[in-house]
């Protein structure tokens, strides 16, 4: 089997367990399933894609709130993507702190407007729905950049060693 697809695989599995470590808040759950997007992220832009999309499944059954948590993955998606393109010109470190910054714009927003869509009918409240998540996502920022570096730093080399015999 590819090399790339058994660490997405692997990813995902630890994305979908990772959710139900987390901080239940009005606005989202801070948890540790955007790290394993973070990783998968610097080596595989579709691979950071399935892990995200898997994490807001995940995060859907075990919270109930779809509407919330399926933003947060395609949110999360995007970001994914923005740190496959990161990477060669900034590094992996500084990839993984932009792409998990990047979720202000993308997370935030795609949940806002999720929220008062399909839970508030109302959209003149998005403005107010993303100001009232701040806490929640600055905290998921905080713990899954931390979170993601350690592990880069712990890993990161292993990985690159796997990868660099990859079909």
């Amino acid at each position: 089997m590819n090399k790339k697809i058994i660490l997405v695989i692997i990813s995902c599995i630890s994305a979908g367990i990772l959710t139900y470590f987390n901080i239940p808040l009005q606005w989202g759950n801070p948890n540790f399933g955007t790290t394993p997007v973070s990783i998968i992220s610097l080596f595989s832009p579709l691979g950071g894609f399935i892990t995200a999309l898997v994490k807001g499944i995940s995060s859907s059954i075990y919270t109930g709130k779809t509407y919330v948590e399926m933003a947060a993955g395609v949110g999360d998606a995007l970001m994914a993507l923005v740190t496959y393109n990161l990477v060669k010109r900034i590094g992996k470190e500084r990839a993984i702190i932009v792409g998990q910054f990047s979720r202000y714009i993308f997370t935030s927003t795609l949940i806002a407007i999720s929220v008062s869509i399909f839970r508030d009918n109302n959209i003149s409240e998005i403005p107010i729905i993303w100001v009232d998540m701040f806490p929640a996502i600055t905290i998921s920022i905080i713990v899954n950049t931390v979170a993601a570096i350690i592990f880069l730093k712990i890993f990161g080399d292993k990985i690159t060693n796997y990868l660099s015999n990859a079909r």
